[in-house]
């Protein structure tokens, strides 16, 4: 039969291999589940691309496409030089032999830039085959569905796979002709320092006779990883520390202090919510004015982590800005350089230098590490004991090393780790580092050299953000699964990954309260042994530099700085497989239309994009797994945007000028995460969402009328993270609110539930009671938000276990509601916003316990923030106020703002800032309890 015509098969042959699951095959490997000890090798990163391989080559979707076209034996040949050569760079690397043996080096690193075609070629197969099915599917005209559709696979791609299948036989082979031992582990607590802590605590809490009035600065000094940040943490989170002040706050600020980026963060914190996007673009004189305002009268805690940069300009501003604060605010610097203390102006008194710990504090905190059970085996303790001098008292060397011991368990083991050890902190002593902080660059060095290889790949890739860069975790893990750094579970392996590194003290855990988002930053020592580790791989390329030569090894460059026009900077982009932008300030253009032809990008940064169109061909993108275009001018995006079919995460977040997404987008079914919160313009949802089963992140979700737009949609998906769902006034039927099964979507921390759009009339109240009823949200939800619900009463089962979790709720114009919930009996309840309730005139019903069915008896007993804004109606807290006045134990910030029926306050015993604003607020003010204003609440009157 010719060629031509075995390859046109038929299209039964095709469906039945498309019928199989579209995952990888759940088979953990031993790189994705083993410990860390298990294997290494030479530079640890060959390995874990050929894992990664090996995996993509294996999923049952690529090979049930792949074997009914006619090159099915040259793909299994494929196949299997991939694990020949997985098996042979694991043996070299345990062997040692890759940094031994100069021909084999220059093997491994040819099959280093052989393993990128392959990826490529991979890549171009898997858009072919979701290409092919989509056509089955009848994308382009429904009534194409019931004709016979051939399969074609291009000649140059049959050329391709053949010419790197016969590349990597031979490459086989000649790396098998070599092949012969050698090995080594890794975590992060706080010993000691017993009279620095106390020190601080005093001049913190006043208890000597330090100067109280007026802003105070304290500097805590020390060489890197001697335990500043760790004192300053432990004492920031003590409990008498948290009670003496109304508001703490923690900023990195690490290598440039960027006044306006501390003011912005100092806003957000206190006020727990992020800047809203036109105070985002203020000048800094409006944002120090407004930081005052907020600041004002109360006694607050900043610490200002890791300041690096002598030159603080706008420190001045900052300080005046501060200093509206109450009697005995201060501010915390932690520091390597003495001069900053200087340059900050901290007195004399309030230096505190860190040195060297003492070995026995040294001995201790490696103890803690080990976890091995020491008191029963003296030979360990002699063993390990003859390293604590090598740490020269820097405990981020002794954490480092304790961990590296941690799961040996023999006197053997240990002493060839410690043999091992020697030589590295052999290094730290000899001329080329100073012996503190060389210990602890050492230290992490050690510990990155122990690391499972896929981990090694996944640490380094961190080197494309700027150092002292704070990233988002869940960012990071997308971009790892775009450059198949993890594979099987994806974000759950990516979550795994991050916890080791942050438990190794690679990476730091800087998350902020106010939005659930995890944040991650790079200790500087790290960044620079990722740099090392990444070699010519990642680039970062700032404003002004420019790359003159085509650089073949280059697959990840970021771009810092505003307006950059990447084709004029890049040779090509032929190489290139992650384009970052990071940083609110950068943004990236692209002015050569040829520029994305023939690319190999699988993230592509474009946040902030000045076009109300996307500036490439959709089909240019067959390897895009990751896109971001949030904070955009686009209006739409591209008819034929499914066809990047490889696509998993979609960044669409503040677009406030997209009207619509892709019709087609259910065939889209790599498709994992969709961020298009704050798209105000966005009014309905591509038909049949609930094609995307792999869909783990939909932040919006808008009902629509009409089969495919429904809230069912949603049923099948398995979401998790933030969820807000506009438009439930279509919802005319309460089995279809509860075919949405929201209650067993138990990933869910963050949800809204809104009747109508953000510019809609009236909203109608029908059947709006009977589906609230049906929604039930899940128990896991930690934040709910109820936005123009048109009923009259909210449903009795919100208290109940149903939403045990819930620490922070928000009902908002809500007119026609006449009753709350019993939202006194919340367990978890610390933060409650009240807005625009026109028909409330009961803050708190008397419900029968026996009714809500819960154990907990006490009132609001973890409220700790009452907002009330524009209760037109709101007349008392309580039934019987004459009685018992409602007591709210533990709640620190109270705003009454435009309740003009109000005429009392509850006893608010633990009371820290009252804002009243309205007609009735000077007898509001006048309640405001004396107990309270003693410690220094901000009282005011606006």
């Amino acid at each position: 039969m010719h060629e031509n015509e075995v390859e046109h098969v038929r299209e039964i042959s095709m469906a039945s291999c498309f019928r199989g699951s579209f995952r990888p095959e759940k088979q953990r490997t031993k790189a994705a589940s083993g410990s860390d000890d298990d294997d290494n090798d030479g530079g640890g990163q060959l390995t874990a691309i050929l894992n990664s391989l090996v995996q993509k080559a294996s999923d049952k979707f690529l090979r049930g496409f792949m074997g009914v076209l006619t090159i099915a034996r040259e793909y299994s040949t494929l196949c299997e030089s991939l694990q020949m050569l997985r098996q042979a760079a694991e043996s070299a690397g345990r062997t040692g032999q890759n940094n031994k043996d100069m021909t084999l080096r220059f093997s491994m690193a040819e099959l280093r830039l052989l393993t990128f075609k392959v990826e490529h070629l991979l890549e171009e197969l898997r858009w072919e085959a979701h290409h092919n099915k989509a056509l089955v599917d009848g994308h382009r005209n429904r009534m194409m569905r019931n004709m016979y559709i051939p399969l074609v696979l291009p000649r140059s791609m049959k050329r391709k796979l053949k010419m790197i299948t016969g590349q990597l036989n031979a490459l086989g082979a000649e790396i098998n002709g070599f092949i012969n031992h050698v090995p080594l582990v890794m975590q992060n607590n706080i010993v000691g320092r017993v009279h620095e802590k106390q020190e601080i605590e005093q001049k913190l809490l006043c208890l000597d006779r330090y100067k109280l009035g007026g802003l105070k600065v304290l500097c805590v000094v020390g060489i890197e990883g001697v335990g500043k940040t760790a004192l300053v943490q432990l004492i920031f989170d003590e409990v008498n520390v948290k009670e003496y002040f109304s508001l703490c706050i923690w900023v990195n600020v690490s290598r440039q202090f960027d006044a306006m980026r501390i003011t912005k963060r100092i806003i957000e914190v206190a006020t727990c919510e992020p800047l809203e996007t036109q105070m985002d673009h203020k000048e800094e004189k409006e944002l120090q004015s407004y930081l005052q305002n907020i600041l004002h009268e109360r006694r607050f805690l900043l610490v200002l982590d890791d300041v690096c940069d002598e030159n603080t300009d706008g420190w001045e501003e900052l300080r005046t800005s501060l200093a509206s604060g109450a009697s005995g605010s201060t501010v915390i610097v932690t520091t390597r350089e003495l001069c900053v203390a200087r340059t900050l102006e901290a007195p004399a008194s309030g230096i505190i230098e860190l040195g060297p710990m003492s070995d026995d504090e040294i001995w201790s905190i490696m103890r803690q590490r080990m976890l091995c059970g020491l008191d029963d085996n003296p030979e360990l303790i002699q063993v390990g004991q003859s390293l604590v001098q090598k740490c020269h008292g820097i405990p981020l060397a002794a954490v480092t090393l304790g961990d590296l011991l941690s799961k040996k368990r023999t006197s053997n083991e240990w002493s060839s780790v410690i043999e091992a050890a020697n030589e590295w902190l052999a290094l730290a002593e000899s001329d080329m580092l100073t012996t503190t902080a060389g210990v602890a660059s050492v230290a992490l060095q050690m510990s990155y050299e122990h690391l499972q290889p896929d981990t090694k790949r996944c640490f380094a890739f961190c080197a494309l953000f700027p150092e002292a860069f704070e990233v988002d975790g869940d960012m990071l893990i997308q971009l790892w699964m775009a450059n198949d750094m993890v594979w099987y579970d994806p974000e759950g392996m990516g979550a795994w990954m991050l916890d080791r590194l942050q438990s190794r003290s690679f990476l730091q855990d800087v998350s902020q309260p106010y939005n659930g988002v995890t944040i991650y930053k790079m200790h500087p020592l790290a960044h620079g042994i990722a740099t090392s580790a990444a070699g010519k791989e990642i680039r970062i390329l700032h404003q002004g530099h420019q790359l003159t030569e085509v650089m073949p090894e280059l697959h990840h460059l970021s771009v810092v700085g505003s307006g950059l026009d990447v084709d004029m900077i890049l040779p090509n982009a032929r190489g290139i497989h992650t384009l970052l932008s990071p940083g609110e300030g950068c943004r990236i253009s692209v002015s050569n239309p040829d520029f994305w032809k023939s690319n190999s990008l699988r993230a592509l940064d474009l946040h902030g994009l000045l076009s109300a169109s996307v500036p490439f061909s959709c089909q240019d993108m067959k390897h895009l797994r990751y896109l971001d275009l949030s904070r955009s001018w686009i209006t739409s995006l591209p008819e034929d945007f499914f066809m990047i079919y490889n696509l998993q995460t979609l960044r669409l977040s503040d677009c406030f000028y997209l009207k619509q997404l892709p019709e087609n987008m259910r065939f889209m079914e790599n498709l994992r995460h969709i961020y298009i919160d704050g798209c105000f313009r966005l009014e309905n949802m591509p038909s049949n969402m609930g094609q995307l089963r792999n869909l783990q992140t939909l932040t919006t979700y808008i009902v629509g009328n009409g089969d495919g737009y429904g809230i069912e949609e949603i049923k099948s998906m398995d979401l998790g993270g933030r969820l807000e769902i506009y438009n439930l006034k279509n919802v005319r039927d309460k089995s279809k609110a509860k075919a949405a099964n929201l209650s067993l979507k138990t990933r869910m921390s963050n949800m809204l539930l809104c009747w109508g759009m953000f510019r809609d009339d009236e909203v109608n109240a029908y059947n709006a009671e009977e589906v609230m009823e049906a929604l039930r949200t899940p128990m896991c939800v930690q934040t709910l938000k109820v936005w123009r619900y048109p009923g009259s009463i909210l449903p009795i089962w919100w208290p109940g276990q149903t939403l045990a979790n819930l620490v922070k709720l928000t009902i908002k114009d809500c007119a026609r509601c006449k009753r709350l919930p019993p939202v006194q009996y919340f367990p978890s309840l610390e933060v409650l916003h009240l807005e625009g309730m026109d028909s409330l005139t009961l803050f708190c019903d008397n419900v029968s316990m026996d009714t809500i069915e819960v154990g907990y008896y006490r009132f609001f007993w973890r409220l700790k923030s009452l907002i009330l804004c524009d209760m037109k109606s709101l007349e008392k807290w309580q039934e019987d106020e004459v009685m018992e006045v409602l007591t709210i134990p533990v709640l620190e910030e109270m705003k009454l703002i435009n309740c003009p029926k109000l005429v009392t306050i509850p006893n608010v015993p633990m009371l820290r800032c009252f804002i009243v604003e309205g007609q009735n607020k000077q007898q509001l003010y006048s309640l405001a309890p004396s107990s309270s204003k003693s410690k220094g609440p901000s009282c005011r009157l606006d």
